[in-house]
């Protein structure tokens, strides 16, 4: 494996961390303004879920898939093999709800946090809405069968 290839394996690797530590943090920060008391820790959590959607997931997912597609075939391996084609199935479900659904959540709850500044008697229910709830541990789940596939290879 030559060196550019080593360190592509390297960018794909860190923006994969940088995906799940957005995720995974997105998820308990929200669960946390979920059952926040306060007004204030409301429009945080909000805030913060926003934030780490914005700086941490939306980037690491893009670039970990755009890197990672033409890993497949630098690294010898075929879009045929199971394990390649189930990881690039399970991506795109990944990219599509965290484009289409968890975003645009997370960015009008965060909007109307700001515009009530946290005063909103429906931010809580915004923070704690269902189908987002799922679809972001349905993500993680996601994520988490994604690199076993990539670390076991079966």
């Amino acid at each position: 494996m030559t060196h550019v290839v080593k360190g592509f394996l390297l960018v794909h690797i860190l923006a994969a961390i940088w995906f799940a530590v957005g995720l995974l943090a997105g998820t308990v920060a929200r669960a946390q303004g979920r059952r926040a008391l306060t007004a204030s820790a409301r429009l945080f959590a909000a805030r913060l879920t926003w934030r780490l959607t914005k700086f941490f997931t939306l980037p690491g997912l893009i670039l970990a898939g755009l890197i990672g597609a033409p890993l497949v075939t630098l690294r010898g391996y075929s879009f045929h093999l199971g394990w390649v084609f189930s990881s690039m199935i399970l991506y795109l479900i990944l990219l599509v709800c965290v484009l289409f659904v968890l975003t645009p959540h997370q960015w009008k709850t965060a909007l109307s946090a700001e515009e009530s500044e946290g005063d909103d008697p429906n931010l809580g229910s915004a923070l704690g809405a269902r189908f987002p709830a799922l679809v972001e541990g349905v993500s993680a789940l996601m994520m988490v069968i994604l690199v076993f596939l990539m670390t076991v290879r079966p």
